[in-house]
């Protein structure tokens, strides 16, 4: 199941990742030592420079998201150093390589990992497509064989002890990730070397969300009938994201923000226990439910 979650930013969804989710994402070349310490933008020797020009982020108990300042991370870090030293107390003696990357060592990295991430404020997090792209960029000056083992991990094999401690402060927005059997936004780290740089350069000067090939409005079928409210409340949501972002929602998209920002008058809510909405006289939408609506409105032309 993907440790990404889907966020509101400038009236789009737009894909995060729990700081305390990055050592999965990037297995073998984070920490939560590592993070902390370039999350502070200061200069210091053997770093992996893949954060330290990235910003973080805080979502704060009222949804707002504020800034997270490089200041506020060397308390942090000096926190994580102090755990670190009692657990190399404990632990055997890490090893590294040449350019300074910790050597895996399974047992004792398990064992860091599940002790230490918890030091990382719980609820703060970087945008995907900014810590992609500052990932990608590192990635290219390694030796060729790091490179191919330098895969970014969208939906690490983790316990539901780790998640649940990953996705703390998230866990309203993480239910709003899409089940793991359906299609994935394509990444940048998936496509051909030659064809990264235009991608790049659209990530850059998007505001948010995943970047696609097009931008576009895409009609929707007017139902026959309407059952019961959900279908306006879906039309209603369709036109005003059509209206913010000038293009259609895909199904993903939507049922994010319907449960993020649902349409005014409606009074719809989102049940984290059931995973579903809700509305007054009306059954609950669950997402199999919402997926099939989706679907009718859109036969002859799926928005991607």
């Amino acid at each position: 199941m993907s440790v990404l979650v889907l966020l509101p930013n400038h009236g789009r969804m737009r894909e995060a990742v729990p700081v305390r989710a990055l050592p999965r994402v990037a297995p073998d070349r984070l920490n939560a030592e590592r993070i902390a310490s370039e999350l502070t933008q200061l200069d210091r020797p053997g770093g992996s420079e893949i954060l330290r020009y990235v910003q973080s982020y805080k979502l704060t108990e009222d949804g707002n998201i504020t800034e997270v300042l490089p200041v506020e991370w060397l308390a942090i870090l000096t926190d994580v150093l102090a755990l670190s030293q009692e657990l190399d107390d404990h632990l055997p003696p890490r090893r590294f390589d040449e350019m300074g990357w910790p050597i895996p060592d399974p047992r004792r990295d398990r064992a860091y990992d599940d002790a230490v991430l918890g030091r990382l404020p719980k609820g703060v997090f970087v945008w995907w497509d900014e810590f992609e792209r500052a990932y990608l960029e590192r990635l290219r000056r390694w030796p060729e064989q790091q490179q191919k083992d330098g895969k970014l991990v969208r939906d690490p094999l983790i316990s539901p002890e780790l998640r649940s401690v990953i996705m703390e402060g998230f866990e309203r927005f993480a239910a709003l990730a899409p089940p793991a059997d359906l299609p994935q936004e394509e990444s940048l780290a998936e496509k051909d070397d030659e064809d990264i740089a235009p991608w790049r350069e659209k990530a850059k000067s998007a505001n948010a969300g995943p970047v696609k090939p097009e931008n576009r409005i895409i009609p929707f079928r007017e139902p026959k009938r309407r059952r019961d409210g959900w279908a306006d409340v879906i039309i209603d949501a369709i036109k005003e994201f059509e209206r913010v972002n000038g293009a259609t929602a895909n199904e993903t998209q939507l049922w994010a923000a319907l449960a993020a920002s649902p349409p005014a008058g409606y009074h719809v809510e989102w049940n984290e226990r059931a995973k579903s909405l809700t509305m007054p006289d009306a059954s609950s939408l669950s997402w199999k439910s919402f997926s099939g609506r989706f679907r009718n409105l859109y036969l002859d032309s799926k928005p991607l």
